[in-house]
């Protein structure tokens, strides 16, 4: 029949904390192995799998919303799963889970209750299945980058303090000091090419702060609205738009083969 759905779960597991959470140990246990054997999502010395709360509802239609908040809830605070976040950008909010084996092992769960992970977090910009590093050794790398970018914030600083009165100043110089007072190059090109062209005077005289002429360009640019913060904000929310339309709509499709695999009819 092809509304009958093969379940898989662990006796063991169903007889501690229920049967219910032991078909949701399954399907999450299946997914960290596979990820296991990929080597992909690994964080923090474990192997993850992530789902939305939307894919499990319509993966596990014989359960409500409700039901599988408590069940996800009972597993994590029983110490059968932990949750986490390993999203590539802040506002995804795409929930990840790992098995934390009461027998200490992972033991590979048949594929029946492996239904497929739905929900996929929002990528950046380079490709999120790379071969794993060793992790001591990226730690270490991390630490060496902090360290650089401290000590080149130091000597931006200085650099700063010594151009403070150099008339005209360098487009460089400008951005040096934008960047540590977080202005937009925008509204550095801006500035450079205006006063380029006057001969760099300040009404009839001569400039003698380009630091404060530049604060001071910044602050009548952004009560004009002139400011690129806005725009890109704007910018940044219609991607954001955009890339979760594009997201529903992959899950979509991919929800609608998995339910064609399983034999699942609306």
């Amino acid at each position: 029949m092809k509304d009958v759905i093969k379940m898989q779960f662990s006796p063991k597991i169903a007889k501690e904390i229920g049967v219910e959470e032991a078909i949701m140990y399954a399907n999450i246990e299946y997914w960290c192995t596979r990820n296991k054997a990929n080597n992909k999502h690994y964080y923090d010395d474990m192997y993850w799998t992530y789902n939305s709360m939307k894919a499990f509802i319509e993966l596990f239609t014989f359960w409500s919303e409700k039901q599988i908040r408590r069940i996800l809830n009972k597993l994590e605070k029983k110490g059968y799963i932990k949750t986490g976040n390993y999203n590539n950008v802040k506002y995804d909010r795409t929930k990840w889970y790992t098995c934390i084996c009461p027998n200490g092992q992972m033991e590979m769960s048949k594929r029946e209750n492996g239904k497929d992970q739905m929900g996929e977090p929002i990528p950046n910009s380079k490709p999120n299945d790379k071969p794993n590093y060793n992790i001591k050794e990226k730690n270490i790398k991390k630490e060496k980058e902090i360290e650089i970018i401290e000590n080149k914030e130091v000597e931006i600083i200085d650099d700063i303090k010594k151009l403070k009165n150099k008339i005209p100043p360098s487009i460089e110089d400008l951005k040096m000091y934008c960047n540590e007072m977080g202005y937009t190059l925008y509204e550095v090109n801006n500035f450079h090419d205006y006063y380029s062209s006057n001969g760099w005077f300040v009404g009839k005289n001569k400039m003698k702060d380009w630091q404060a002429a530049i604060r001071g360009w910044i602050s009548r640019s952004k009560k004009q609205n002139f400011s690129l913060d806005t725009a890109m904000k704007y910018k940044m929310h219609q991607e954001k738009q955009e890339y979760f339309k594009q997201k529903k709509e992959k899950e979509d499709k991919e929800l609608a083969e998995m339910k064609r695999q399983m034999g699942i009819t609306n």
